[in-house]
């Protein structure tokens, strides 16, 4: 599935929650808990979006976790702030 237009959070939820849909060239989750559980930027993260910014772009979520056999569960992320300060501070430099 290529990534859409637009998503609200049900929509999102629902098409995890169904498998309909996976990480691919387009989409990427990272399950972004940190340490104590409350919300880090993954290392793994800038790998990936340098990854799509030099190919068709993409979609990176945060705060998804996968299981076994390719399921994943939407977490979200308790400390979103502080995950949001880490992105755009890290961008910046």
């Amino acid at each position: 599935m290529e990534f859409p237009d637009e998503m609200d959070f049900d929509q999102f939820a629902e098409l995890l929650d169904n498998d309909a849909i996976s990480e691919n060239v387009y989409w990427e989750f990272k399950k972004a808990a940190g340490r104590d559980g409350s919300g880090e930027m993954p290392i793994s993260f800038f790998e990936t979006y340098s990854a799509m910014a030099n190919t068709d772009g993409g979609i990176v979520v945060l705060g998804v976790e996968e299981h076994p056999r390719g399921h994943f569960i939407l977490q979200g992320i308790q400390n979103t702030d502080y995950v949001l300060k880490s992105l755009w501070d890290n961008l910046h430099n």
